[in-house]
């Protein structure tokens, strides 16, 4: 075999060597391993990609008699063809073949075996925008089930992405009406809703109705929750939300949360009235499940308004009181969702009475008002939040800091000055941030730090007390949070400082020191390289290389990485394609 030349077709070429071809395929005996590891599975499809075209008709062979991989059981999905569709891909590119010509690779007999079909199919299922309908077409009608099972899911990957032509589409309400395999019905269904055709809701709301495998119902209503809004009819929308109703008492907390959430898109100002009446359920998992399908409709403005005119928020206010603090978290997110004056006024209440069982879930839901971005709304929260920082209890500053974080980074997303200077000139004028720096918890000092990072201007501002920070703050993670900061900043003033840190007693602020340096823009800085290579170079013996080993590490690694970044070095990229 060793003399033979390699042929571009998939069935005719062959190994220069037996050695080679033994290395190959102990390779496609991890790949198709069902105990392999991951890092494992992955070495091995890179080191058959790495072999070339030429490793095809081995692979195509071993792929066409292997059995049939039926572990793990739906839902879950065999591991193995994550791997190998992806090397199908890398190969056939390369030989400049057809992934459907694969399946009739010449010496493999007909029909193919159900792991190269499969596999073959997962790979078509990762080029949804390549034109491949004739074979998934096949591949709905083949006798494996698990290949009809890919193919369907290989469509519905195709309609999220283009028009399927109705001779699929057909396919598709036939596999969904008929298949033997409950799974197959399932995502064929999933496909016709992701093609706008409510024919799919049939079989979803059948399953989720009256199926006794729990699988086949959270499948059922996670399509459901995911694949909506479909152009329904009165009627077909009526009986959706009444089974919506019902799954959302379901004791399964997965089907509740995926029902509420499937309400999102459907539910009207008729449905509020049954939901608030969930609100009263003696079981508290459906009142989690009412208060939940709340939040979620909240994110439509009309549904918001109606809600506040049937004054909802007040049977909210009710469960501030409970004893189950999930409860009360859930109830005062709900109510910040909702917004309005009401339950503005409820949220500042909360936050300003120390002693109510729900004032620290009132601080965390501030956060979430709709008007928290207003002018005069974030005024008055500002004044909340100033008030709970100002108290000297950790748990109560740290839910403040971060929801203050919070509402700087919305700020920052949606690009709002006006609002990210009114907290900063709020806290500058409260001296709070000098305050939280000097507090005797360190949990509060990192989070302050952290909120810091978002006000660019005030980094600078306290460079100093940041700088006695970094060297004499009696906490690592305060120490080193301060110099991952100082990087991310790009705060190039406090390079001197971050030298300095290199020699923490602590090793990771040590590295996280390093790192930041090596996120400055100054990369050619000739005494921060300097540095660098003497510390990648610096050896010391016994116990005190073990106590600095990961810092001499990571000095090796940033000078490895910039060196790669000056060559244009082409390297293997197996996911691509």
């Amino acid at each position: 075999m060793a003399d033979e030349q390699v042929n571009q077709e998939p069935g005719e070429a062959s190994f220069p060597s037996q050695s080679q071809k033994e290395q190959i395929l102990a390779a496609i005996v991890l790949l198709l391993g069902s105990h392999t590891d991951y890092q494992k599975r992955l070495q091995a499809a890179q080191r058959l990609a790495h072999s070339g075209p030429e490793v095809l008709p081995l692979l195509i062979r071993t792929l066409h008699l292997y059995p049939e991989i039926t572990t793990p059981v739906w839902p879950w999905w065999p591991p193995q063809y994550e791997q190998i569709s992806r090397l199908l891909i890398q190969l056939s590119q390369n030989a400049h073949i057809s992934l459907a010509d694969l399946l009739h690779a010449p010496n493999l007999t007909q029909p193919p075996g159900p792991v190269l079909w499969t596999s073959v199919i997962e790979a078509v299922g990762l080029l949804p925008h390549m034109e491949y309908e004739p074979l998934l077409f096949t591949g709905l009608t083949a006798p494996c089930w698990t290949v009809r099972y890919a193919a369907a899911t290989a469509i519905a990957n195709r309609a999220a992405h283009r028009s399927l032509c109705p001779k699929m589409q057909q396919a598709l309400d036939q596999c969904r009406q008929t298949d033997s395999e409950i799974p197959v019905r399932l995502v064929a269904a999933c496909a016709l809703l992701r093609c706008g055709e409510s024919s799919g809701l049939e079989t979803l709301t059948h399953f989720l109705a009256t199926s006794p495998n729990p699988d086949v119902q959270k499948a059922a209503i996670f399509v459901l929750a995911t694949e909506l809004p479909v152009q329904l009819d009165p009627s077909q929308k009526e009986r959706l939300i009444d089974l919506l109703l019902r799954t959302l008492q379901d004791p399964d907390p997965q089907l509740s949360l995926h029902a509420a959430r499937a309400l999102r898109s459907i539910a009207s100002s008729t449905t509020l009235p049954k939901l608030s009446t969930l609100l009263g359920h003696p079981q508290i998992s459906v009142r989690m499940a009412a208060l939940t399908a709340l939040e979620e409709l909240a994110s439509r403005k009309t549904m918001r308004y109606a809600m506040q005119q049937q004054l909802i928020p007040q049977q909210i206010a009710t469960l501030l009181y409970t004893q189950e603090p999930e409860m009360r978290r859930q109830a005062c997110y709900t109510l910040a969702t909702l917004g309005g004056e009401y339950a503005t006024a409820v949220l500042g209440t909360l936050v300003l009475s120390d002693l109510h069982p729900a004032h620290l879930e009132a601080i965390e839901a501030l956060r979430l008002l709709p008007e928290i971005q207003q002018p005069a709304t974030l005024a008055k929260i500002m004044r909340w939040l100033l008030h709970a920082l100002a108290q000297p209890v950790e748990m109560v500053e740290v839910c403040a800091l971060d929801s203050l974080s919070y509402v700087i980074w919305q700020a920052r997303a949606r690009h709002r000055r006006a609002v990210l200077l009114t907290i900063r000139t709020e806290l500058v004028q409260s001296g709070s941030v000098f305050q939280l720096l000097a507090s005797a918890s360190a949990w509060v000092r990192q989070r302050t730090v952290e909120l810091l990072r978002l006000l660019d201007a005030q980094i600078y501002e306290q460079r100093f007390t940041l700088l006695e920070m970094l060297h004499h703050d009696i906490d690592a993670g305060v120490r080193a949070c301060i110099a991952y900061t100082l990087g991310q900043s790009a705060a190039l003033w406090a390079i001197p400082d971050l030298l300095q840190a290199l020699l923490d007693s602590d090793e990771y602020v040590a590295e996280t020191a390093l790192n930041a340096l090596g996120a400055m823009p100054l990369l050619d800085d000739a005494l921060l390289i300097y540095t660098i290579k003497e510390l990648a170079a610096y050896h010391l013996p016994g116990w005190a290389l073990y106590e600095r080993k990961h810092l001499i590490h990571a000095a090796r690694t940033w000078l490895k990485k910039r060196e790669k970044s000056r060559h244009d070095e082409e390297s293997f990229t197996y996911y691509q394609g």
